[in-house]
């Protein structure tokens, strides 16, 4: 949470309160020409924690100094350190205004003791803070500033809480409740002020979301979270109420006489609560994060919101912290690049262009392929240990890396390999490049089809890794317990960076982008970013497949039948799901496939795009084997994957969300 304020008076104190009887917070005045500006936190058995300080930096700066570092403090700072700290401040510039908080032992007796200089806002702090301490921290500061917008009404509110997809839409109610609550504001400012904090983030699902969606996944009733949210959360619930019948009000006076869109607008009907609804009639600014999903979302699933104010949507596509999966995770690659383009691309990652001359210099490209290579064997070594799988650092390594979902589709992956499987088996004579297929992901605990589809890839794993009539063309690899230490293991060894989601179902993604830029070669379809990555590196620097989200919308609308895709190679394959072939029956994943037992039969249209996917299978392939073309697209896209840089995200947000 960044927070900026802008106020008139040169002091205020925030009065001594009790916060859920557990945090106490004390202010205090240090309203001198400096303000502390500082995480310095000193390793130390937790018991001898005395207690924290959380300054919040109003206006002026100053410099700020301790044994380990020095830098510059602005306006808009926050910033949590050991009260018991060493540190020096000294003006710089004009006088610096304050607010700052000491939280009591009983708050800090929680902290994880091991946390050492870290300048972050509460991003940052989630990685050092336990998951309790973090939430009286956000509570601390809403409270804090509370205090102060009600003695100081005149200054600007510029508190921004971001949600991430619907999911977080509760925070919405806190201001609220803290405003409204705590501070007797009145209903109508506290809404306007609400509405100022808040903004958007449509980071996953296409369609809004309700809850009785969500309880038939994990397998209970609208009314059971109905009537969970009322009995565990009732003043937020009272709060989403007041909501909607604002958001009522303002809808019968845009749309009247239109009943039916005021039902399926609101954000509180029909004993559900429509939390993408709510989080639209809450927030200042709405952002899809690529520009694809961006334009669904003004165009079809959010339209009738859009028209109700253009300004609110705009588009900030994401961005990765290339520090970490270039720079961190790579580091030979870097050290090569650093040696030819210098240390440009470690401040602005547009600087990373510069390679670009480089792209038929055949030494470089052979230094690349080394590189590569490399980081091959040192995957091969992790997996070898880890699934006791002997892989070809000399085949092509094609990587599905992301959370298990069927729109993310997988499956249509593990599939085509079992198309592979039955080719080599039918032609054991046909020459075949050797290729790795390595799958890590994470299903949802109640997400039935996406454990599934894991256990139909090891199963496929076992049957190919076993059968040696395959053994030096094909390996199937499925990477346990995935989290980020391991994927900077893996995205620097990939060949082939598989996105291959439905047409319109990727808000952004971002693994395309890591992937991107350690020079693996995308294969996906046009959803997400990978529209703008296809911008950047054009469609002769990687394999594009698959219906356009305009026609995957034009083949629901005409009715689709899976049946009518179905080759006889996929019919083969879907009979092994169900044959018990591979050590187990599968036969619900099949049958999501081809009946509507799981909703729409092939929700995700994997038998649809199965013939044009296999086709640029086929054709990656192909060009894989002209080492140099492919290595001069390899090039390319680390040249071009600046644009995806956090760096770029952030300042969007700054200028056009943030007003920073």
């Amino acid at each position: 949470m960044k927070m900026r304020l802008t106020p008139d008076k040169d002091a205020f104190l925030v009065k001594q309160m009790e916060l859920y009887n557990e945090y106490e917070l004390i202010s205090h005045s240090k309203l001198a020409d400096c303000t502390m500006f500082i995480v310095d936190m000193v390793y130390r058995p937790m018991h001898l924690h005395k207690e924290l300080e959380l300054c919040v930096v109003l206006s002026g700066s100053c410099r700020v100094s301790t044994d380990r570092q020095s830098f510059e403090a602005g306006p808009g700072e926050i910033l949590l350190f050991d009260a018991g700290s060493s540190h020096e401040l000294c003006a710089s510039g004009a006088p610096a205004r304050l607010l700052t908080l000491q939280i009591s032992n009983s708050f800090c007796a929680r902290f994880y003791p091991q946390i050492r200089s870290i300048r972050f806002g509460c991003r940052g702090l989630s990685s050092c803070l336990g998951p309790e301490q973090l939430p009286a921290l956000r509570r601390a500061m809403l409270l804090a500033l509370s205090n102060y917008l009600r003695d100081t009404p005149e200054a600007p509110f510029a508190c921004m809480a971001q949600i991430n997809a619907i999911f977080a839409i509760l925070l919405g109610g806190t201001p609220y409740r803290v405003l409204s609550d705590t501070e007797n504001m009145t209903q109508t400012r506290n809404a306007e002020r609400m509405h100022r904090i808040l903004h958007y983030l449509e980071t996953h699902y296409s369609e809004p979301v309700r809850l009785s969606e969500i309880a038939e996944r994990e397998g209970l009733t609208q009314t059971y979270l109905s009537h969970l949210f009322r009995e565990q959360l009732p003043r937020v619930y009272s709060i989403c109420q007041e909501i909607n019948r604002r958001l009522m009000e303002k809808l019968h006076c845009v749309y009247p006489n239109d009943p039916g869109k005021w039902e399926y607008m609101a954000a509180d009907t029909n004993s559900e609560v429509r939390m993408a609804n709510l989080c639209l009639a809450c927030c200042h600014k709405i952002n899809g994060v690529s520009q694809l999903h961006t334009d669904i979302l003004e165009k079809t699933i959010f339209r009738d919101y859009y028209n109700l104010d253009h300004s609110r949507f705009l588009n900030i596509t994401n961005g990765i912290a290339y520090r970490r999966w270039l720079c961190q995770s790579n580091p030979a690659l870097t050290g090569y690049l650093q040696s030819l383009i210098g240390d440009g691309f470690l401040n602005d990652a547009n600087a990373l262009e510069a390679l670009l001359q480089y792209r038929d210099d055949p030494d470089v490209l052979e230094n690349l392929q080394a590189i590569k290579r490399k980081n091959k064997v040192r995957l091969a070594a992790y997996i070898a240990e880890h699934n006791g799988v002997n892989v070809d650092p000399d085949s092509i390594f094609d990587v599905q890396v992301k959370r298990l979902h069927e729109y993310k589709r997988q499956l249509l992956n593990v599939l085509h390999i079992l198309t592979l499987y039955n080719d080599i088996k039918d032609h054991p004579e046909k020459p075949v490049y050797p290729q790795t297929f390595i799958f890590a992901a994470k299903a949802s605990a109640g997400y039935y089809l996406a454990k599934q589809i894991i256990s139909l890839i090891v199963a496929v794993s076992n049957l190919v890794n076993s059968d040696p009539q395959v053994q030096n063309k094909l390996k199937v690899v499925f990477i346990e317990d995935y989290k980020v230490s391991l994927a900077e293991i893996i995205i620097p060894a990939a060949d082939l960076s598989e996105q291959i989601s439905v047409a319109g179902k990727e808000a952004s993604g971002t693994s395309n982008m890591k992937l991107m830029i350690n020079g693996a070669v995308t294969l996906g379809t046009l959803d997400g970013a990978n529209v703008e990555i296809r911008e950047r590196v054009g469609d002769e620097n990687m394999f594009l497949f698959g219906m356009t989200a305009d026609e995957v919308q034009a083949l629901w609308q005409r009715g689709y039948d899976p049946r009518q895709f179905l080759t006889p190679e996929l019919d083969r394959v879907l009979q092994m799901l169900t044959s018990g072939v591979l050590g187990q029956r599968f036969d619900d994943v099949a049958a999501s496939l081809l009946t509507p037992r799981f909703g729409a039969a092939d929700s995700y249209m994997t038998v649809a795009d199965f013939a044009s996917y296999k086709a640029a299978k086929a054709h990656a392939v192909e060009v894989y084997q002209d080492r140099t073309r492919f290595t001069k697209m390899s090039l390319t896209n680390i040249a071009r994957a600046g644009i995806f840089s956090s760096d770029r995200s952030v300042e969007q947000y700054a200028r056009e969300i943030w007003d920073l």
